[in-house]
């Protein structure tokens, strides 16, 4: 009975606020939302005929949860004298309730949900036929039975749902309960009894249907009273503010939380139906954020428009809304029109755009995304600011690379910061979500058609660099910045961002405020994908804390891949789903468990890191084999998705052998991989605990010297990468065998020539040699040493080419390094 009322009200839980137990940053006080900024049909709900039909099929349960004994009757004692028998009935046994009394029970038989044109909800709950048979006392006569027997019969109540003039705002009213009760048939039967055929001289002479119209009257009393009073406080759930304790409720003195609503006097205090409030941006965005909006975005979201019964569905407006006050970093934009989107089709009947039936269909309109995106720019939400704090390659050895002169300009290494500027509200262009196979990477997949292309025309990037103790602007980069986003989704229905291939990230673009530099800026739009990727995975990490669709009155949405995609001509983001009821103990069920292996880490030599092209980060790679178990006995078919260090997560592939392929790549060092699997096309499976693997990114060999102290020979060894006890040290003399090396320090060798070998963890060798022969008269130079005679040799790699361009992979190894030191054996 619960449920049934719930259901009707399904889309006013689509903000993370409201009657939630809680949403961080979000305030419902202050002022109303202006009703200038509200949007009409701004979103789109659609419970469907299927979607009635399991809502009805589990009524049935709910309500005997609501009523486990059924409708329960005390019919109380009664007696008197006839003639020479002094008669009775239920006085001498006791109802359920203490009282003196014969206990009737009838129960539940069944419950239907009846959705009836223009706009009610009717729930029906069919009782079981009433059969009771009581013993009866007639002294002398002891076997007599009183059959009590009364067909089935059915209780209605009807939800009437409205959306009146002015506001256009959601309204309901329940009628009186309607049900018909039959009239009973009371008999007093005999038994076995020598004297039960006097039962039925008592049963003609007694005036039994008195008995009839008792229970009638109980009957009629419990429908009228517990079971209409059972149904009101299901609607208080909706209609009373929730809590958790006395502080959440908004009116001081005497309030109390009582079984988790606000209650005053006896009465609950009435919560909106709906959300309204602000959030603030600085506790969305974190550290990001640059601007000092103090009052954030307001929203809005609550049912309205429209409530229409039709094609054997509810469907079902919200009015929504999102403003804010100007930030001074963002120049005076029109806020987008408030005129009310049409109606989609696709949520009046019952049928996907693919054919799919389904249950509960949700459409984000157009309209609405363009005045969030508005109320997000208006607010100075893309007014960011980034630094080695969140990026900790963010610095002018890093940017050196594409800009050799910047390192030049601040004496070294420096820290850097960017500051991002829109200057035009960005555009959402919606798709249908779907991928297509990936051309470099054979069984995995990339977005194809984005569910939301993210277009922010003419972003401004200016990049500052700390110098002579302040921060100065030595560049700004004006571009439109693309950004292709997918969705997928986690097991407890927490939405997924997947980020499409950034490479084109930045078009048109162009250079100011660049004089200080010798370099052609536009060598960075190679380079920003690497910066880029952490800069927009820290905002979404930001934004969602997760992003989750909250179970919804006992009931939880059942997402899979292709439950997202843009409709009514990509004007509308709908949602279809079915519905699934959340089991108790749903924690208990067993997840599937990832494994992940290396097979091969591709470094190509140092040379081609290069930024030469939008391609240059896919040169290096890894091959992965992975595989997961669940623990079930049918051996499913598993699917694999994998992010490194903390990016964003890739799109699922069957594969059980893939190759890796990421911008963080170009920084080389240690990086982190995760792949989780979920059973195919049911992510409810994923893995909460990720598989995890080490790669090392690494084409540069260790720098190796060999220091001639006279009587000893020392070795300095120190890598981009590898710690200095992760360096395998090895010696020989005079093209003798290699021979590990544990000494500090060597005594000098007899022979001619000591060589000595650096290995780093990823293979790369570095050889140095000595001449360690001394002449009785003229000493000869050690090859490489010093004009200053220091007796120094710096060691070669074992594979010169490319050699003379190490200088270029130096600053991506310096950012992927957590520690570097000297160490001396």
């Amino acid at each position: 009975m619960r449920s049934w009322i719930k259901s009707a009200f399904l889309l006013s839980m689509l903000s993370a606020c409201g009657q939630s137990s809680g949403c961080s940053g979000c305030d419902q006080e202050g002022a109303p939302f202006p009703d200038k900024d509200r949007i009409h049909s701004a979103i789109q709900v659609r419970v469907t005929e299927p979607g009635l039909a399991f809502l009805e099929e589990n009524l049935e349960p709910l309500l005997a949860e609501a009523l486990p004994d059924g409708l329960g009757i005390c019919i109380d004692g009664q007696g008197g004298d006839l003639i020479i028998v002094q008669w009775g009935f239920c006085q001498a046994d006791v109802c359920d309730g203490g009282q003196p009394g014969c206990q009737l029970d009838i129960q539940i038989g069944g419950v239907d949900l009846e959705p009836v044109e223009p706009a009610t909800m009717r729930a029906g709950v069919t009782f079981s036929a009433l059969e009771a048979h009581i013993d009866i006392a007639a002294s002398p006569i002891v076997d007599c039975v009183l059959s009590v027997n009364a067909p089935g019969f059915r209780v209605a109540v009807d939800l009437d749902l409205a959306t009146p003039d002015p506001t256009r705002d959601l309204t309901f009213t329940i009628s009186d309960p309607q049900y018909r009760l039959a009239d009973l048939n009371i008999r007093l039967m005999g038994g076995n009894g020598f004297l039960s055929p006097l039962c039925d001289l008592i049963d003609g002479a007694i005036n039994f249907p008195i008995i009839g119209t008792l229970v009638l009257d109980l009957l009629q009393t419990f429908i009228d009273g517990p079971l209409v009073d059972l149904i009101s406080g299901f609607l208080e759930d909706f209609t009373c503010r929730t809590c958790d304790d006395a502080a959440d409720c908004p009116i001081e003195g005497g309030v109390q939380c009582d079984g988790g609503r606000c209650m005053l006097d006896g009465a609950c205090i009435p919560a909106p139906l709906g959300v309204e409030g602000h959030v603030s941006l600085g506790d969305l965005l974190g550290d990001f954020y640059a601007a000092g909006n103090a009052a954030g975005l307001g929203y809005l979201l609550t049912p309205g428009s429209y409530v229409e019964v039709e094609n054997g569905g509810l469907s079902l407006g919200v009015i929504g809304g999102a403003n804010s006050e100007r930030e001074r970093c963002v120049p005076v934009r029109a806020q987008p029109s408030t005129d009310e989107p049409p109606r989609a089709e696709i949520l009046r009947g019952n049928l996907t755009p693919r054919g799919d039936a389904y249950e509960v269909g949700i459409g984000v309109t157009g309209t609405f995304i363009d005045h969030a995106l508005w109320a997000m720019f208006n607010g100075g939400g893309l007014c960011l600011s980034i630094t080695g704090a969140q990026i900790e390659q963010l610095n002018t050895r890093f940017l050196g690379v594409a800009l050799p002169s910047l390192s030049r300009l601040t004496r070294g290494n420096a820290p850097m910061a960017i500051t991002l500027s829109p200057q035009e509200v960005p555009v959402a262009t919606l798709g249908s979500n779907t991928v297509r196979p990936d051309p470099d990477n054979e069984g995995q997949y990339i977005l194809d058609d984005p569910l939301i292309t993210l277009e922010i025309p003419d972003l401004w990037l200016d990049f500052h660099a700390f110098m002579d103790g302040r921060w100065t602007r030595v560049l700004s980069l004006h571009a439109d910045v693309v950004l292709p986003i997918g969705l997928a989704f986690s097991p407890d229905n927490g939405i997924i961002p997947v980020l499409g291939d950034l490479g084109g990230a930045l078009t048109n673009l162009s250079v100011s405020n660049g004089e200080i530099l010798l370099d052609d800026p536009n060598r960075l739009v190679d380079l920003l994908p690497v910066l880029l990727g952490p800069i927009l995975n820290l905002a979404v990490q930001g934004l969602a804390d997760p992003i989750a669709l909250p179970d919804i009155i006992g009931y939880r949405l059942d997402l899979q891949d292709g439950s997202v995609t843009g409709v009514e001509d990509n004007t509308m983001l709908a949602i279809f789903a079915n519905l699934d009821r959340a089991p108790e103990g749903e924690a208990l069920r067993p997840s599937v468990q990832t494994f992940a292996e290396v097979k091969a880490v591709h470094v190509p030599p140092t040379e081609q890191f290069e930024l030469d092209g939008e391609g240059t980060w896919k040169r290096s790679f890894v091959r992965l084999a992975v595989d997961a178990w669940d623990g079930s006995n049918d051996d499913p078919a598993m699917e694999y998705s994998w992010r490194v260090d903390d990016r964003s997560w890739s799109l699922f592939t069957d594969a059980r052998e893939m190759v890796i392929r990421s911008p963080a790549f170009l920084l080389q060092g240690r990086h982190t991989i995760h792949v989780r699997a979920r059973r195919m096309d049911d992510y409810r499976t994923l893995d909460p605990t990720p598989a995890e693997v080490e790669v090392i990114i690494d084409s540069m060999a260790p720098e190796l010297t060999l220091v001639d102290e006279g009587d000893t020979v020392r070795v300095d060894v120190e890598d981009w990468v590898s710690p200095p006890e992760a360096i395998q040290l090895e010696a020989r003399v005079d093209d003798g065998a290699w021979g590990p090396l544990a000494e500090a320090r060597l005594t000098r060798p007899a022979g001619e020539v000591l060589e000595v070998r650096a290995t780093d963890e990823a293979g790369n060798q570095a050889v140095a040699r000595l001449e360690t022969r001394q002449d009785e008269l003229i000493g000869r130079a050690p090859p490489g040493a010093g004009s200053d005679g220091c007796g120094c040799v710096v060691g070669a790699t074992g594979d010169d080419t490319g050699a003379g361009l190490a200088w270029l992979a130096l600053p991506f190894a310096l950012f992927g390094l957590r520690r570097r030191r000297r160490w001396l054996v």
